[in-house]
């Protein structure tokens, strides 16, 4: 036997089928990297491990923004440091905000605020000076892959290209473009691995120095381009401290 009230209840769909379907439409539509859509799988699985840790209820009220305050705070109990507790907060809230604008409005899902932690950057940066570049060109290097890793750190100097898109230039995917002023000048011309998505191409078009020109040459069909960018910027990461050192 059930009670009118039960018959008549509006049954919600549960908030992880919702969540999923947001992401999964995300992928489909192509506008975000695939990246950025990893990240928000991540961060959507620490809201998930929350949700069956605390025994939350896993419908609507779970996209409330008491639900929300929740799980920040669980977070911070966890010793999660503010700038992914920030960052994991800020994919729910975008999430529930696409939700809001599609069918979690009649389900009475809202828009939630955060107002983000402040994060104490311990890591201090600082540009390579110029007489510290002409130290690394002169120090003796002991090993092949040393003096390689050297050459491409140096590329990336004078190109200023992250080392995903200096594997792009190593490989030879990049167009050369002349200037058609006739002053002789070249660009390389490279598709940015970071930026470019299924709708948009982000390119970048880096002047053709003789000192880019020459370390092309030099980097040119080495045997020691790894099969990968991650690979390779392991390399010169690893290589580049022993230089330095």
């Amino acid at each position: 036997t059930v009670t009118p009230q039960f018959i008549q209840s509006k049954k919600t769909p549960k908030a992880t089928k919702m969540i999923e379907e947001v992401l999964t439409m995300w992928e489909q539509q192509g506008n975000l990297a695939k990246n950025t859509i990893n990240t928000y799988r991540v961060d959507y699985k620490k809201w998930c491990k929350w949700l069956t840790t605390t025994n939350q209820t896993d419908s609507a009220k779970a996209l409330s923004q008491v639900a929300f305050n929740s799980f920040k705070d669980w977070m911070i109990a966890q010793n999660e440091s503010a700038q992914n507790i920030n960052t994991k907060c800020s994919t729910i809230a975008r999430i529930i905000k696409e939700l809001v604008n599609g069918k979690g409005a009649k389900y009475g899902v809202k828009e939630v605020t955060f107002k983000t932690l402040a994060v104490i950057n311990k890591n201090v940066k600082c540009e390579l000076l110029e007489e510290e570049i002409e130290a690394l060109k002169q120090v003796a290097t002991e090993t092949e892959k040393e003096t390689f890793s050297r050459n491409v750190f140096l590329l990336q100097l004078s190109t200023g290209q992250r080392i995903s898109d200096v594997y792009t230039i190593l490989k030879g995917e990049y167009e050369v473009l002349k200037d058609g002023n006739g002053n002789g000048n070249e660009f390389i011309i490279i598709k940015n691995k970071k930026g470019t998505t299924a709708t948009n191409d982000k390119k970048s078009y880096i002047p053709m120095t003789k000192e880019v020109s020459d370390l092309l040459q030099t980097l040119k069909g080495s045997e020691l381009i790894p099969a990968t960018d991650d690979a390779l910027k392991n390399l010169i990461n690893r290589n580049i401290k022993k230089i330095a050192r």
